[in-house]
Formats: structure tokens, sequence, C-alpha cells
């Protein structure tokens, strides 16, 4: 499925049909008993309601970055599963060991140290 850009935004399309009213329409019209589906020719009646595309230009201003970064967390968090479903078999057989990492190398890692936790200690009053 494609926008005409002329008539809506991609980023207005992809969140209507994704979290919108037109996701809870493609909800309500699929079918299936154990894999679940759409036809196409239920999902060309599925209405949404397209604002001025001066606001969908200022809606895709703001909702692409962020789109964007969504697409690269899932990258990321794909590739992670991957190295732990490759790495964890080899863990509990002993083939690989888990050494000491110094505090530096942590920085150069995907997780930047931001600030301190400090924990909360629960004194009771007498």
């Amino acid at each position: 499925m494609r926008a005409e850009n002329s008539k809506v935004y991609p980023s207005y399309l992809y969140y209507e049909l994704a979290k919108g009213n037109g996701y809870s329409q493609i909800i309500g019209k699929q079918s299936g008993s154990t894999v679940f589906g759409i036809r196409q020719d239920e999902l060309r009646t599925v209405n949404i309601l397209v604002p001025k595309i001066s606001l969908q230009k200022v809606f895709d201003i703001r909702v692409k970055p962020m789109l964007y970064q969504i697409r690269s967390n899932e990258e990321l968090t794909r590739k992670l599963t991957e190295l732990r479903d490759w790495s964890l078999p080899m863990l509990m057989n002993g083939q690989v060991r888990v050494g000491h990492v110094e505090e530096d190398a942590l920085l150069g890692m995907a997780a930047e140290l931001v600030g301190e936790y400090k924990v909360r200690e629960n004194k009771k009053q007498n």
C-alpha cells in the first residue's frame, strides 16, 4: 500500500492504519481462525479522516524523526535478539565465558551511564 502524496502524507497514512481509527477498522474486518488476515477488497473499504495537506505536513515534520527512531530501535532489538539467541546456548554449555569488563569499556557500549542511582533506605520510625 502506498500513499498518493498529493492527497495524504505517508507518515499520516501509516499512523492512521497502524494506530488510529483505520487500525480499529482493520481489526474489525480481519478474518481467519488460525492466521488472521484481511482481504484486499475489505482493506479498500477502510475509511480514514484526511486533514488538509498543510496540517499533514506539520504532522510529518514532527513525527518522521520519531518513526525513524522507532525503526532504528526495532532493528537494534532484532540484532540484539539474534546475538542473545546465538550466545546464550554457548554460555549455557560452557563454550564461552564472561570476563571482567573495565568501567571505561562500558562507556563505549550502546548504553551510556547518565547518572548514578541512589538506594533509598526505609527507616522505621518509633
